[in-house]
């Protein structure tokens, strides 16, 4: 939408602003969360990791910027790990105990709407 305001002199200035029009069932915090993948790995790339490996993971293809549904902010989680959280996109953790470990990532837009992804990985235990 654009708005144009003159004065009574002839001097004119514009705006312009996005509307986004929602369905019945939408609020604007299902319009704009933000999307992006997340992945985590152990080296070489797979979904495997041994004890004391590093494990890294990282949100990929997000929007950036300051446009709607851009992420803002970032935390994740990773219960067993070392270090077991933090809010960085792309971080490493470690895990001492073999199983099957799920590593939560939730990136929220400047408008308020958030995202969670969740990433699994085996550790494996030593030979």
């Amino acid at each position: 939408i654009e708005i144009v305001a003159c004065s009574s002199e002839g001097s004119c200035t514009s705006e312009i602003a996005m509307v986004t029009v929602l369905g019945s069932d939408e609020s604007k915090h299902d319009v704009l969360k933000p999307m992006f993948t997340f992945n985590c790995s152990g080296i070489g790339g797979s979904y495997e990791a041994a004890v004391n490996e590093r494990v890294t993971c990282g949100l990929g293809r997000a929007v950036e910027g300051q446009g709607p549904g851009e992420v803002a902010t970032v935390t994740w989680s990773a219960p067993g790990g070392l270090p077991s959280g933090g809010t960085l996109r792309n971080f490493e953790t470690y895990y001492y105990e073999p199983g099957i470990k799920q590593i939560e990532i939730v990136a929220c837009s400047s408008e308020g709407g958030c995202t969670s992804e969740i990433a699994i990985i085996t550790i494996l235990g030593t030979k």
